[in-house]
């Protein structure tokens, strides 16, 4: 089994082993766990386009009108 060695800082290592603990698990059956689920997720969580997305339920919202782009003022030019 291939093996992997990580440095980190002593709060960083206090909070995996916190989460390991609450999670019940080792520290490296935990980060095992991470990295199996960080390379099963699409990249849009779950319920996304239908949840968030276009997910706004207010009667009172409204699309504000759209700005005249001649009120825009000159574009800065890159030397």
């Amino acid at each position: 089994m291939p093996q992997l060695s990580l440095y980190l800082n002593d709060q960083a290592f206090g909070i995996l082993k916190s989460e390991a603990a609450r999670a019940k698990r080792s520290v490296s059956g935990f980060v095992s766990q991470l990295v199996m689920e960080h390379g099963r997720r699409s990249s849009w969580p779950p319920d996304y386009w239908t949840e968030v997305y276009g997910g706004l339920v207010d009667e009172t919202f409204q699309v504000p009108e759209e700005l005249d782009s001649d009120l825009d003022g000159a574009l800065p030019t890159l030397a």
